[in-house]
């Protein structure tokens, strides 16, 4: 009886923190604002609990910074969300995913400080054909569910915030994984924020 009222106890707070958040984006600025990433990740671990829980995906969160990136926070959120989200569907039962934050330069220029963010998972791996065309509008592999859209508009937003993104896959037998790297620099300038 004790464990079922500690899981509706953590249950419960995991759905005030949603709540919390979801009202939060009704209330984010249009505007370029310092936004320090390691809390996005924090909060977004938090709200994607509970499908890593149910495939029993264990989730590494290496925050080496607090530095903050000018930037519009909900469409951040959003590429974050959906490349969190692509990781927990590729990975199998007893997955992983790593996620780190951590200070850099683009392309080890020290004239640009910013943040990298690594996300990479072992997962089923995309092939090399198809990792051709994952930034196209209106490709997907996930023909059920999905748009084809979530990458697009992902490389469209770090584009606007004048980062990078990329994106290394391998699906070959007992190497299977995916890596997406984003460069955010701290200070771009002339941030549009057209796809929110």
């Amino acid at each position: 009886m004790q464990n079922y009222l500690e899981a509706v106890d953590e249950e419960l707070t995991r759905i005030a923190h949603m709540t919390k958040q979801t009202l939060g984006l009704y209330r984010e600025s249009t505007a370029p604002e310092p936004v320090v990433i390691s809390d996005l990740w924090r909060n977004l671990v938090s709200m994607f609990s509970a499908k890593t829980k149910n495939k029993r995906i264990y989730v590494s969160l290496d925050l080496t910074t607090e530095a903050q990136v000018v930037g519009l926070t909900g469409e951040l959120r959003q590429v974050f969300a959906n490349l969190l989200s692509n990781s927990i569907d590729a990975v199998a039962l007893d997955g992983t995913i790593r996620i780190r934050v951590a200070d850099a330069h683009k392309n080890g220029h020290r004239r640009t400080p910013g943040v990298r963010i690594t996300i990479a998972d072992n997962g089923v791996g995309i092939s090399s054909a198809n990792l051709e065309r994952i930034f196209e509008p209106f490709f997907t592999t996930k023909e059920d569910i999905g748009t084809g859209l979530g990458l697009w508009v992902s490389k469209e937003i770090i584009g606007n915030h004048k980062g990078s993104i990329r994106i290394r896959s391998s699906d070959v037998t007992g190497r299977t994984g995916t890596v997406a790297s984003i460069f955010l620099p701290s200070n771009a300038s002339e941030i549009k924020g057209h796809l929110a």
